[in-house]
C-alpha cells in the first residue's frame, strides 16, 4: 500500500510538474504571437481526448486534454498542431501579402516567427530563475560559507562509530583539545591533521556540556563520549 502511494505521490508530482512547465512555455509563445498580430486557432495543455475546452472573446479555444504530457498553441494556418505547415502554400505575393494581414503565421516575417518561437523556452528560462529564487527565499539559507556554519552534528548514523560513541543529533562541538571551536571551518582545522590521534573533544548538548574522547579514523570519526 506504501509503495502504490509513494508511486502515485511521484506520477502526480511529476504530472503537476510537467504541466506547469509546458503552460509557461506554451504561454511564451501565444503573448508573443498575440502581442506580434498572430491569429490563434487552439492553446492547449495535454493531447488526446479534449476533457475540457472553451472559448475567449478573442476566439481562442482553450483545451485540456486527457494526455497531460505535453500541449500546443496551434495558429490559425497551421497543418498540424506542431505548426510545422501551413494548410495552404502561398504561391504569390499579392496572396502572402493578404495572409499577412490576417495574422496567419506561416506568411508573417522571419522576424515575428522567431520571435514567437524563441519565447517558449526563453519564458521557462525565466520563470526558473524566478522560480528558485522564490524557493530560496522562502526556504533557503545560507550555507555556503564554512565560517557561518555551527560545528553541530546533523544527524548519527545507526550502528556507526558516532552511534556508538554517543553522539546525538543537534550536539554542537565546543573544543578539541582545549582549542575552542566556533564553526565547521575550525572544527575540520582541528580534526583534518588529527588522523589515528585520541582527540578530548566537549559538545554542547541542550546547553549541558559532555566531554567525549575521540580517535579520527579517516573518513569517520571513532568516538568515546560521557554525558
Amino acid at each position: 500500500m506504501d509503495v502504490l502511494q509513494n508511486i502515485l505521490t511521484y506520477v502526480g508530482s511529476f504530472v503537476l510538474v510537467l504541466s506547469v512547465v509546458v503552460f509557461v512555455h506554451e504561454f511564451g509563445h501565444f503573448q508573443v504571437a498575440r502581442w506580434r498580430g498572430v491569429a490563434i486557432d487552439t492553446f492547449s495543455i495535454g493531447f488526446g481526448k479534449t476533457l475540457l475546452s472553451w472559448r475567449d472573446k478573442q476566439g481562442v479555444e482553450w483545451k485540456i486534454g486527457a494526455l497531460p504530457l505535453g500541449g500546443y498553441v496551434k495558429f490559425a494556418d497551421d497543418a498540424d498542431a506542431m505548426s510545422t505547415a501551413p494548410r495552404e502554400k502561398i504561391e504569390s505575393p499579392e496572396a502572402l501579402a493578404a495572409a499577412r494581414a490576417k495574422g496567419l503565421f506561416h506568411a508573417q516575417s522571419l522576424a515575428t516567427r522567431s520571435m514567437v518561437v524563441a519565447a517558449g523556452p526563453f519564458t521557462n528560462f525565466v520563470f526558473s530563475i524566478l522560480a528558485f529564487a522564490l524557493l530560496a527565499l522562502v526556504m533557503g539559507r545560507e550555507t555556503t560559507d564554512p565560517n557561518n556554519i555551527p560545528a553541530r552534528v546533523a544527524s548519527v548514523a545507526a550502528s556507526s562509530a558516532a552511534d556508538a560513541a554517543g553522539l546525538q543529533a543537534g550536539d554542537v562541538i565546543v573544543s578539541v583539545d582545549g582549542v575552542i571551536v566556533r564553526n565547521f571551518a575550525e572544527l575540520q582545522a582541528q580534526v583534518g591533521p588529527a588522523a589515528d590521534r585520541q582527540l578530548n573533544v566537549v559538545i554542547d548538548r541542550a546547553g549541558a556540556n559532555s566531554n567525549c574522547r575521540s580517535r579520527r579514523v579517516a573518513p569517520t570519526m571513532d568516538a568515546r563520549c560521557s554525558a
